[in-house]
């Protein structure tokens, strides 16, 4: 994509962002599809929107990854950019949270774990995000990694970890060995920003 169509989008998406208001967490959509619009998540996105209340964020946005990746492409670094911008807007971002998967839904009661390359490739998609937002800004980001359940300490003292990925479940998110509700998250990361 040329320079020109990049800056036509942001303008685009700056345009629905200024008009937007309201109290629920908003979903930044992808700026290259035809259908851009800036929108309160919906059907399969009540996953994204309890987890982005259960955090108090101002809004959110997904981003894909390749199977077996940890690079950020094109696509996902300007979802990245137009989340920060919005967040911008409410205010003073102070911060971030990262969910990352790997390439398989979220471990099962059933199926308690997921092998280590899976643990180890949602871990540096958690990086690999961090390391955008570490060299744009100093704002505290935290990261979760999805490929794992909350351990017994955490669930046991209702830790963050524990609240956030039990909110999830609750609404409604796929895991491995269960047939999907919703669609899956397997290979991508949602990105909550928190506002002052």
């Amino acid at each position: 994509m040329d320079n020109q169509k990049s800056k036509s989008y942001i303008s685009s998406l700056l345009f629905f962002i200024l008009g937007s208001c309201g109290n629920n967490p908003q979903k930044v959509v992808d700026p290259t599809n035809s259908t851009l619009s800036f929108t309160q998540e919906t059907n399969d996105g009540n996953i994204l929107n309890a987890a982005a209340k259960e955090a108090k964020a101002h809004n959110f946005v997904e981003i894909e990854f390749s199977k077996s990746s940890d690079v950020l492409s094109k696509s996902a670094l300007m979802l990245l950019e137009a989340a920060s911008r919005q967040a911008n807007q409410g205010g003073q971002i102070k911060q971030i949270i990262v969910l990352s998967w790997a390439d398989e839904e979220y471990p099962s009661k059933k199926r308690d774990k997921l092998s280590k390359e899976q643990i180890s490739l949602a871990e540096k998609r958690n990086l690999a995000i961090g390391k955008y937002f570490e060299s744009i800004s100093s704002i505290d980001v935290d990261f979760y990694n999805m490929a794992e359940r909350p351990n017994i300490v955490s669930r046991w003292f209702n830790m963050t970890d524990s609240k956030l990925k039990n909110s999830l479940i609750a609404a409604g998110l796929p895991s491995t060995g269960e047939e999907f509700k919703y669609s899956n998250k397997a290979s991508r990361a949602v990105i909550l920003f928190k506002v002052d």
